[in-house]
């Protein structure tokens, strides 16, 4: 790795522990605070055409209330919360507004002029409960109040790095592992451009998490999963055996992979189409497909190849 890789890494990585973030690619760096914002907000409503609708506070910073503004002359719906004379947002209208037309809530997390803490992590709560994606603007907030965004539901935070005494032209999106997203700069086209991609997680068991056995293949609609439950001699698994299940989401109507679809009869042929792509993926990479405890594996202890 190049010396500015390395750098670049280590900025990640020091920006995934500011942020309490779960993985460093979570970390996307942008030009600025306002750029951050956009690619949000853009993204949500493009990765759910179905949606019209966003959900922001009349006290935002311009950069979101100019985005809205001109939202609104494209057609889309936008609801901007009231605040009271400190500055509070009123939780019962925000609740009354939580429906499957909204897009994304974008609220900031700390006021700019009144220093008015709003209550982001219970609206990411009661948003990812109706299925709706919640983006904060954290510009006045990290770096000043404790953040750990692993153990919410927000999706998307802003920041910007001259308020951290950073050189200018640096900003951060954080966008949460497996949240849709769609890019606001669009570039050349790549050519043979994979459609799908297969995974695997060998079975991890410690004191604190277990994580069974499993693998599957996503598409940009579809998420196929098969949990195996079987250790297969992984070290640090357990050597429980769980049983045989199957999972799939529609990533367009369930963007959380809150409702397994996988035995629903109107999902019976896309079930079929990715099974059928899962078991072509697992040839191409000489993956074995698990058949029972003696399917063959890796010779633990010389490592493990991951594909993707």
């Amino acid at each position: 790795m190049s010396e500015v890789g390395k750098a670049l890494k280590k900025a990640r990585s020091q920006v995934q522990a500011l942020l309490g973030a779960e993985h460093d690619s979570e970390i996307i760096f942008t030009s600025c605070g306002t750029e951050s914002d956009s690619t949000a907000i853009l993204s949500a409503l493009k990765a759910q055409p179905d949606r019209n609708t966003v959900i922001t506070t009349n006290v935002e910073h311009p950069a979101i209330l100019t985005l809205c503004d001109w939202l609104e002359k494209e057609g889309y719906i936008v609801h901007k919360l009231k605040v009271d004379k400190k500055g509070r947002i009123d939780m019962d209208e925000y609740k009354s507004l939580l429906n499957d037309r909204v897009a994304v809530v974008s609220a900031m997390w700390a006021n700019n002029e009144t220093g008015t803490i709003f209550p982001v992590v219970e609206m990411a709560e009661l948003a990812s409960a109706k299925g709706i994606m919640f983006h904060t603007d954290a510009v006045q907030a990290v770096g000043k109040i404790p953040i750990d965004l692993k153990s919410t539901k927000i999706d998307m935070l802003s920041l910007s790095g001259h308020k951290l005494h950073a050189p200018k032209g640096i900003g951060v999106l954080y966008l949460r592992r497996g949240c849709r997203f769609r890019p606001l700069l669009r570039g050349e086209a790549v050519l043979d451009w994979p459609t799908s991609m297969y995974y695997r997680y060998w079975e991890h068991d410690d004191p604190h998490h277990h994580v069974p056995a499993h693998y599957g293949v996503r598409t940009e609609r579809h998420k196929l999963i098969r949990y195996y439950g079987a250790p297969l001699g992984v070290p640090g698994s357990s050597d429980r055996l769980t049983p045989d299940e199957w999972e799939l989401f529609d990533l367009d109507a369930d963007p959380h992979e809150l409702v397994s679809v996988a035995d629903d009869p109107a999902y019976a042929g896309v079930r079929a189409e990715l099974e059928a792509e899962l078991a072509r993926l697992q040839a191409m990479y000489g993956d074995e497909p698990y058949r029972g405890p003696g399917t063959p594996h890796p010779e633990w202890g010389e490592g493990l190849q991951q594909h993707s």
